[in-house]
């Protein structure tokens, strides 16, 4: 997450840059994915990856209110 939060990555960057597997990458692409924390773009044949910054901000919100004791 910190690394897209930079900006949109494919996934053979993210696996190289990260020391795994494209296959393990993509398993973890698709949770994240799935609690829609990322969600892709296409360029060609190339699939990015981008942060949810909505969801992101509002999962920020929900541990503050939690935090808080709300």
């Amino acid at each position: 997450m910190k690394l897209l939060s930079q900006k949109p990555y494919y996934l053979k960057e993210i696996a190289s840059i990260i020391g795994l597997t494209p296959a393990t990458v993509s398993h973890h692409m698709e949770q994240l994915n799935k609690a829609e924390l990322v969600y892709m773009t296409t360029e060609g044949r190339k699939v990015y990856y981008h942060v949810n910054d909505k969801k992101i901000k509002k999962l920020a919100e929900l541990f503050d209110q939690w935090a808080k004791g709300v």
